[in-house]
């Protein structure tokens, strides 16, 4: 029995590492031993590993070769003469330096998880995401692919100086003979990276048998007959070769860096190969930090012994420098360059074509989806690459290019580890400890810097092809979410500046409709009414906040919640392939109404909060009453909340595709509620879809001279510097047919002639009156404006609404006094000027004192029945639009 158990608790444990989703590989051959915490390798994964490399194989060895290559053994001692010893220790401090930072980055986040294949383009994708991971992992695989050129471009020029044997000239032999080596080269990469690595050791051998033999050449040097220009280590010397004689093709230190800086870009050739080492996470920073320390060790010591040993002519006019100062023989250092260029070359080319693996196993760009899964395409790829830069036939040509693509790529592995440090996410946890996020910073500083320092054209041009990449991957948004950083930094920058938006600061500057569309949804997570998404997107034009919000009725339990999570998801795919650039939120409720109530309260954050609900108007609302109830009473709480409203009648007529509109857009001001209705119109017009309307301007009234009110409105409308051209037609009404749209402005205009007596003395009490103010119409900061505006929101609507409606003179629409089926004469209005017009937008009526909510939905029915897509809006007392005279 207990052994039954122990099998099926091993099983269980199996599946759950395959289907996780941390740092653990998913392969079944892992499973946990009864210990808790403890997990064991199957036999099959045992033998696995023991084909794999170790941190001295893997890392330190390619690192240490790819590093100490051709720019060493035939560039260095030019370089220190003619940038003299003391500027060419800076030139190579500053390129160790750089790398030594950029190896403690990649060490912080090699150690964080498990590398995959890919390396350093691993680590950036999966912590700056799959745009800005693609187009550095392009970046850096065409530098190591080009690297892999100048190696072989190096061999070529090192046997021609050494031997003096040239079958065409310098040039065609590099070209012909750099043809050859990069087929032969090519063909030990497909025969296996283990006889690479075999190899390694040998070349690598002799690379250091050649160092060690220069070392003792310079000592010694004092002490035997060396060729003329070489002397024994003095200070007079040293002095002499201390300053810079820039000249000819070597004529400036950004020219040095450029041709300098490939040779210490060898750290990454461990990371490359980052699934094929046996613990990844422990070799890379140990192998890479080893191996760099040593060669810029090497380096600077070179410098300082080429210009102590040496006049400047022979340092800057002798090719075959390191091999006559080498002792005991100069063709040590012969085999040993060879051997260095060749070995260098073999590993940029056994990287590069795993690098251009794991992009595009990744799915990021289409166009190399042909190398999925074929390691042999890859290869044949970075053949093709390196032989044909290799036909540039310059070594000092070939450098400059290399160097702007591993500055790249080494300033985005600084930027990740520095972005992680500084969002310090909780699973941002490495076991290498010796990092700060400020060291990254410098290493990134430093990366950039020396791109523009060596050529500001050509850091231009890669920074530029990066960032075609980068929009391009990001446009297609073809890869997974895989986590990065910079999701992390988002929602650090979106919290400050939520809590730079006061809540309670708010001015009609400022205003803008956000919207809260209350909406449904089907089962598979797609709105029922897509007219209202987009009508929304007419409006905000991709800009703005804006939420779709709707109900999962049900219980609160775990069941319902994870269905309301699934249709979230759903709607939130639905929503960004229509690209609609809004949020999406599903709520769990008992009822619908109470759904759509907390959404109406709490929708939003801090600052950035609705202040406008989006309803559609309900169908089949008479044959089921809950329906009306529902609609009414939610409508209701979003007014009483001091939310605008909006309600699209005949939500179906607004899903046009692609239409554009050139008929007429008719604005309907029947009563006056702080500029919204004027607002949403000029939003609506300025969408593509109804651009080409023309806008017309009708004001129902009940004054009894409709010349003055003409005039005053189009006043009213130059001054807020809206629809001036457009046509406005005052059309006097009996106000009793209109009551329903205005029947609450009795109070609203109370309130308003009480706060324009009280602007009068605006300025002794000033603060004490802002808030108040503010709170209602918005006029802390108008002056004039108060009485100005609120004269023709008299006009609109009723001359006198005191004394129109509180004194009772006009008669009120109650239930006992209801509407019969004809007695609509404003439906009949309307149609008479808007029954073709493209949009109406007009005021949403209210609901009456006593009146049965379904006697309203009737009123609303009878009164824009047989007209199309009719914008119902409802401001509140809060000023929308700016006035003139105080921009």
């Amino acid at each position: 029995m207990e052994g039954k158990e122990g099998a099926e608790g091993k099983d269980l444990n199996r599946k759950l590492l395959t289907t996780g989703n941390d740092l653990e590989t998913g392969d079944p051959d892992f499973y946990f031993d009864k210990k808790p915490g403890t997990w064991k390798r199957t036999a099959s994964e045992k033998v696995d590993d023991e084909h794999k490399l170790s941190t001295l194989m893997g890392v330190f060895i390619p690192c240490l070769q790819n590093i100490l290559g051709v720019i060493l053994f035939i560039r260095l001692s030019i370089l220190t003469g003619y940038a003299g010893i003391g500027e060419c220790l800076l030139l190579v401090g500053l390129c160790c330096i750089t790398t030594f930072l950029t190896a403690i980055s990649m060490s912080a986040i090699a150690t964080n998880g498990k590398i995959e294949k890919g390396g350093s383009y691993f680590m950036i994708s999966r912590s700056l995401g799959p745009p800005s991971g693609g187009a550095v992992g392009t970046l850096f695989f065409l530098g190591t692919a080009c690297a892999a050129s100048m190696y072989i471009i190096g061999a070529i020029e090192a046997f021609g100086t050494y031997t003096g044997v040239y079958v065409t000239n310098k040039q065609g032999d590099i070209r012909l003979l750099g043809f050859i080596l990069s087929s032969v080269l090519c063909f030990l990469n497909y025969v296996g990276l283990k006889y690479v690595s075999k190899a390694a050791v040998v070349f690598l051998g002799a690379v250091l048998v050649s160092v060690l033999a220069m070392y003792v050449g310079i000592w010694s040097a004092g002490g035997r007959s060396v060729p003329d220009g070489f002397k024994g280590i003095t200070g007079d010397t040293i002095s002499e070769n201390w300053g810079p004689d820039y000249g000819g093709d070597y004529d400036s230190l950004q020219t040095l860096l450029a041709i300098f800086f490939p040779s210490v870009t060898g750290i990454m050739a461990g990371s490359n190969r980052s699934g094929d080492l046996k613990d990844p996470s422990v070799a890379i920073p140990k192998g890479t930090l080893g191996a760099q320390l040593t060669t810029s060790t090497i380096y600077l010591t070179f410098v300082f012994f080429f210009g102590a040993v040496s006049t400047r002519e022979n340092l800057q006019d002798n090719e075959s420098f390191v091999a006559e100062i080498a002792w005991p023989t100069k063709y040590l250092v012969m085999v040993g360059v060879l051997l260095s260029t060749i070995g260098a070359g073999l590993q940029s080319l056994a990287g590069a074509p795993r690098l251009l693996l794991a992009i595009a196993e990744d799915d990021l760009l289409p166009v190399l989806n042909t190398f999925k899964g074929s390691l042999n395409k890859s290869l044949l790829a970075t053949y093709v690459i390196s032989t044909a830069v290799v036909m540039i036939g310059s070594l000092n040509a070939v450098a400059p290019i290399i160097t702007m693509f591993f500055l790249m790529c080494y300033g985005f592995v600084n930027f990740c580890c520095f972005l992680l440090g500084i969002v310090d996410s909780p699973n941002w946890r490495p076991t290498w400890k010796y990092y700060h996020p400020f060291v990254s910073f410098i290493g990134c500083c430093f990366c950039f810097g020396l791109m523009f320092a060596i050529s500001w054209w050509s850091a231009l041009i890669a920074i530029v092809f990066a960032s075609g990449l980068f929009a391009y991957i990001n446009f297609k948004k073809q890869a997974e979410d895989w986590g990065d950083g910079l999701t992390g930094l988002k929602a650090e920058r979106a919290k400050s500046t939520l809590l730079q938006l006061d809540p309670t600061k708010r001015h009609v500057k400022n205003w803008k409709p956000q919207i809260l569309v209350c909406g449904y949804v089907e089962k598979n997570g797609h709105p029922k009414n897509p007219g209202l998404l987009k009508f929304l997107k007419s409006v905000k034009n991709g800009k703005g906040f804006s939420i779709y919000g709707c109900t999962l009725v049900g219980p609160y339990d775990g069941k319902t919640f994870m269905k309301a999570k699934e249709t979230q998801d759903n709607l939130h795919r639905y929503i960004k392939e229509k690209r609609y650039n809004t949020f999406s939120k599903v709520v769990v409720a008992p009822t619908t109404q109470e759904g759509l109530l907390n959404l109406i309260q709490n929708a939003g954050l801090g600052g950035l909060q609705p202040n406008t609900c989006l309803f559609a108007w309900p169908t089949e609302w008479e044959k089921e009453n809950y329906r009306a109830d529902r609609f009414v009473s939610v409508v209701n709480s979003a007014t009483n909340y001091g939310h605008c409203v909006l309600v699209l009648k005949n939500a179906d007529d607004f899903e046009y595709h692609g239409e554009k509109f050139n008929g007429n857009m008719d604005i309907w001001w029947i009563c006056y509620e702080g500029g919204l209705l004027l607002l949403m119109a000029y939003l609506l017009h300025r969408s593509k879809f109804f651009r080409g309307c023309k806008v017309r301007i009708f004001i129902v009234s009940v004054s009894a001279n409709p010349a003055e009110i003409e005039a005053d409105i189009k006043f009213f409308l130059k001054e807020f510097r809206i629809f001036i051209d457009s046509p406005v037609e005052v059309i006097g009404y009996e106000y009793e047919d209109i009551e329903q749209f205005s029947h609450n402005l009795p109070d609203l205009y109370k309130r308003a002639k009480q706060y324009m007596d009280e602007v009068e003395n605006l300025e002794s009490r000033k603060e004490s009156l802002a808030r108040r103010i503010s709170g209602v119409l918005n006029l802390s900061r108008q002056g004039s404006i108060v009485s100005e505006a609120a004269n023709i929101m008299y006009k609109i609507g009723v001359d006198d609404p005191a004394s129109s409606v509180q004194g009772g003179s006009v008669r009120k629409r109650t239930v006992d006094n209801p509407f019969d089926e004809n007695d609509s004469p404003l439906n009949a209005l309307l149609k008479s000027r808007s029954a073709n017009s493209d949009m109406i937008l007009t005021n949403l009526p209210y609901v009456m004192e006593g009146q049965e909510k379904r006697d309203y939905m009737k009123f609303v029915e009878r009164t824009f029945h047989g007209l199309k897509r009719v914008v119902l809006i409802r401001g509140t007392a809060e000023q929308q639009l700016v006035y003139n005279k105080f921009q």
